[in-house]
């Protein structure tokens, strides 16, 4: 009688688990968990690209609003059509 593949057990390797709602626009958010001197859990974005931490926060809330603020910054603003007819 032959045992069924599905029931064996994957092998184990050497890849980091994606995690739902940890990755945001091309950054990894890491929670720290409760710091006791700040009373407080820390939360931090990797950035996937170069591998450093460029913002942190004490809510993720907190962290995604910081990396939008920063990329609205970096964005460039659509220009102002100025009507030559206006005084």
């Amino acid at each position: 009688m032959e045992t069924n593949d599905v029931n064996k057990a994957a092998p184990s390797v050497d890849v980091p688990r994606l995690v739902r709602g940890r990755l945001y626009r091309g950054y990894r958010l890491i929670n720290h968990g409760y710091y006791r001197p700040d009373r407080c859990v820390w939360w931090e974005a990797e950035n996937l690209k170069t591998g450093e931490a460029d913002f942190r926060a004490t809510t993720r809330r907190q962290l995604k609003a910081d990396i939008d603020s920063a990329n609205a910054e970096i964005l460039p603003q659509p220009e102002q059509s100025i009507s030559p007819n206006r005084p």
